[in-house]
């Protein structure tokens, strides 16, 4: 109840607010069974401060192992150290994207579509393996990128958060009171959603999404 009331007021007054909170769903559901890569989709938050993208985060973060969760920004993908820590990680989070453009497209892909790629740790040998990370990214503003391919672009879902709560209206204390009585219900409430999303074999994106990735 908590994290659905949060996640109401932070899209309050959009016309689309089912919509984005089934999305949401869905993907979490994708990410918790480890099917990710089956759907092929990167999920970024933007928007300005104050606004419940670090609560998003910080809640979907409490639901996986901690040895599981990596924070490696796409425009670090192409760097083979970084990759080998992606090997056994089944959530990818980034609580800011970096300004800097996005310039290894193709590595981007294949992390998020889980094709095979090449990663080494520090003084060891390389080794290959298949990403299955789901990737979940925060940022104020959408990065540079140069690939204009379709390839690139279909891997992604934007969420926007336009509200900016002020000062009064912030509850710091929000994602710790769901970690601390709700993640049963939520894990639940994300794998019906993603009973869902395997029943019809592809995220259901609303247009508020598909608008703001044309924008970027």
């Amino acid at each position: 109840t908590l994290f659905l009331e949060m996640l109401r007021a932070c899209w309050k007054d959009q016309e689309d607010i089912e919509s984005r909170i089934e999305l949401l769903r869905e993907w979490i559901g994708a990410a918790l069974t480890n099917r990710a890569v089956r759907y092929q989709k990167g999920l970024i938050l933007v928007g300005g401060g104050a606004n419940g993208k670090s609560t998003i985060q910080s809640v979907v973060k409490a639901l996986f192992p901690p040895k599981t969760v990596t924070a490696i920004a796409p425009q670090d993908f192409a760097q083979e150290y970084r990759r080998a820590e992606l090997a056994p990680a089944r959530l990818n989070i980034v609580s800011e994207l970096p300004e800097a453009d996005i310039l290894a497209a193709e590595a981007v892909k294949a992390m998020i579509t889980g094709d095979l790629v090449t990663g080494r740790e520090i003084r060891k040998a390389p080794f290959s393996f298949h990403p299955r990370a789901a990737h979940l990214f925060s940022a104020n503003a959408l990065p540079g990128v140069r690939d204009m391919s379709k390839g690139f672009w279909r891997r992604w879902i934007v969420l926007n958060f336009t509200r900016e709560f002020a000062e009064q209206e912030q509850d710091r204390t929000l994602a710790s009171r769901v970690v601390a009585t709700e993640l049963p219900a939520l894990a639940s409430w994300a794998l019906r959603g993603a009973a869902s999303l395997a029943a019809r074999g592809h995220y259901a994106v609303p247009q508020s999404s598909v608008e703001s990735l044309q924008e970027w």
